[in-house]
């Protein structure tokens, strides 16, 4: 009963243990300069605690358990033929921490690469800005010692699908594109997840061997000692019926051996079964919510999308009626006679005189850089804003959408403000895209 207490307790520790952590998140990153990032890849090893299940002088796997780090290492694989072909494929190092070198960070060939090796944890941190490096298979790999000395290593791997063009990506919204990005997180996810099982169960299944190995050595011990025994007894005493009765006792106790042995297997074996069982349970359950609520956000946004066109194609009509009207009743005055028609036309230039809007045009003042209020009406949309003319500049007449001198504006920001504009006009500004199509609609 020992010896099976003792299998519980190691298989349950086995099922406790975390492997390495290799991820890649890629999405467009905002940052500064021409070029941003695609990708990042992160590599991370904690140990959290040891267990020593082979008595082999190398380990290697995703699970080992580590006393301590000696170096972590990001590899890609790049092939080595030029057909491609995926068979052939070589790793090339990226870049490494190691006890000597226990720090990284350097930018080279498309790539900002940070990494740490401090006391019971390793990370290292990968910005990637080519697209061919997005889409690569990274290999992740920690060396170092167990409890007991013994150099073990542990690598995981990464393989991608690659991301749609960027020309699909300006054609479609932006929420399937999240989808898409999504979707596909949540396999690199569950493909981890799976590998992660799929090793755990090995570890266990070469527990079971080597505890099967021990359970034979130790029935073949008992066996031999039971035989010398007998062969004592019959020698000294000659006595076949003690004789019997030892042999009676010694089947017995071997029958016994068998049953609680074989049932505190079965018993390990299931506990495990339910622990993966629930284990998978949870991951798609916490896949299908996410991609419910994906599908819901998307719905939305379509929706969104519906109503305002709907709302501008109103809009477009209503205009265009209007317009229908106006035209219908200058040709009813037009056919009233020569004195209603120049009525008309000095009517209707005043009123358009007076509903034009003031424009920026050339030589309308010699001061330099002058704020005015500008009204400026659209066949669709209205804008009430004031602008900033420039009135030096080739001649004048020019209208001012951006100014970046003084530095007090912040100008890394999101979509939202782009289109709505920010800053003011007697300092550093954006004016906004949509001021920007209302001015250039006419």
């Amino acid at each position: 009963m020992k010896q099976s207490l003792f299998l519980i307790g190691t298989l349950c520790l086995i099922v406790s243990l975390h492997g390495l952590d290799l991820t890649m998140n890629r999405k467009a990153f905002p940052v500064s300069g021409a070029r941003s990032m695609c990708g990042v890849l992160t590599c991370e090893e904690i140990i959290t605690t040891s267990v020593s299940s082979t008595s082999d002088k190398h380990q290697v796997g995703t699970n080992v358990a580590f006393g301590s780090i000696v170096s972590l290492s990001i590899l890609k694989r790049v092939a080595s033929s030029p057909d491609g072909n995926s068979r052939g494929k070589k790793e090339v190092l990226l870049g490494s921490v190691t006890s000597q070198a226990p720090s990284l960070s350097q930018v080279a060939n498309g790539r900002k690469m940070d990494g740490l090796l401090e006391a019971g944890r390793a990370t290292m941190r990968v910005e990637l800005v080519k697209q061919d490096d997005c889409q690569a298979e990274f290999v992740c790999q920690v060396r170092g010692l167990d409890t007991q000395g013994t150099q073990v290593l542990s690598s995981a791997s990464l393989m991608q699908n690659p991301l749609p063009t960027t020309n699909k990506i300006l054609d479609m919204s932006m929420m399937p594109a999240m989808s898409l990005q999504l979707l596909t997180s949540f396999q690199q996810f569950i493909s981890q997840s799976v590998r992660g099982l799929e090793d755990k169960i090995d570890q266990v299944q070469k527990e079971l061997v080597d505890r099967s190995s021990s359970f034979e050595m130790r029935l073949d011990n008992k066996l031999n000692l039971f035989e010398n025994r007998i062969e004592d007894k019959i020698d000294n005493n000659n006595n076949l019926n003690k004789l019997i009765q030892l042999d009676s006792k010694v089947s017995t106790e071997l029958d016994q051996f068998h049953t609680e042995a074989k049932a505190d297997i079965m018993d390990s074996l299931h506990t495990l079964e339910k622990k993966v069982l629930d284990e998978q349970q949870k991951y798609l359950k916490n896949v299908s919510e996410s991609f419910e609520r994906t599908l819901n956000n998307t719905a939305d946004l379509l929706s969104s999308i519906e109503s305002d066109f709907d709302l501008h194609k109103t809009f477009g009509e209503m205009n265009l009626v209007i317009v229908r009207n106006q035209t219908e009743a200058i040709r009813e005055m037009l056919t009233s006679g020569e004195v209603s028609a120049q009525c008309l036309r000095n009517d209707t230039t005043k009123s358009l005189e007076q509903s034009l809007p003031v424009v920026c045009e050339r030589d309308m003042n010699n001061d330099v850089n002058k704020v005015y209020p500008k009204y400026i009406m659209v066949p669709q949309f209205t804008l009430k804003r004031e602008i900033l003319c420039d009135t030096q500049t080739d001649g004048g007449g020019w209208t001012v959408i951006q100014r970046r001198t003084k530095g007090d504006v912040f100008f890394n920001r999101d979509w939202a403000s782009y289109r709505e504009g920010f800053g003011k006009l007697d300092g550093d500004f954006w004016l906004g895209n949509e001021a920007i199509h209302i001015l250039t609609y006419v």
